[in-house]
This record gives structure tokens, sequence and C-alpha cells, in this order.
């Protein structure tokens, strides 16, 4: 009874830690490799650059709590673009990563209003 006791406890650890690894922050984007397919995303101030691959999602979040649609790597690199020629655009992201610190889903926009769209809105 005991041994079972502690296997289930061990593989509850174990999926806590899973977890715990996982990582889910917001910020702004301020630059994409495609090549290299890396993001960086300014995080109070600090850049972090997070690597992202095939299986990546990227999502823009709806307009007034509508779904969010899907996009390329291509698009985020297009809105950052378009930011840079309106200094008040910003492309905020959340951003969801797994265990290794891999992007496992990248959504645009949300967050503060007029922000995430490129300069677009």
């Amino acid at each position: 009874m005991v041994r079972k006791l502690f296997g289930v406890l061990a593989v509850a650890l174990v999926l806590c830690l899973g977890a715990v690894l996982a990582d889910e922050f917001m910020g702004q984007v301020t630059k994409i490799d495609t090549k290299a397919m890396k993001i960086t995303v300014s995080v109070d101030g600090k850049d972090k650059e997070v690597s992202y691959n095939k299986e990546t999602s990227f999502m823009r979040a709806g307009r007034k709590g509508g779904d969010p649609t899907k996009i390329t790597a291509d698009d985020i690199q297009t809105a950052l673009d378009k930011a840079k020629d309106n200094p008040k655009a910003k492309v905020n992201a959340k951003v969801k990563t797994n265990d290794k610190g891999v992007a496992t889903e990248v959504q645009l926009g949300g967050g503060r209003r007029g922000g995430g769209g490129g300069g677009d809105q």
C-alpha cells in the first residue's frame, strides 16, 4: 500500500515539474528571425529570446473578444515592419513555452488597447 502511494506521488511530482518548467509570458515583440526560428520579446524592459519550431502555433487575437485567427511567422515580421512606421504602434504578444523553453504558441494582440496589431488599427 505504501509503495503504491509513493509511486503515485512520484508520478505526480514529475508531472508538476514539467508544468513548472513550462512558461507563459506577455511582452512586446522586438525582433523575429524566421531563418534561425527565434523570436525576441521585451518583458519588463528585458529582452527574452525564444526558439520556435514547425509545431509552434501563431495566432492573432480576435477583435472584441472574437476567435483568434491563425497567422505565420512572416505575418509577425510584417506587423513589426508596420510598427516601425508608427512610433505609437506596438506588437504585443503572449508566448507559451514548453519545458525545453521552445515556444509552443505565440498570440499577437490582447493586453492593452491599441496594441498588437502592428499599426493597422
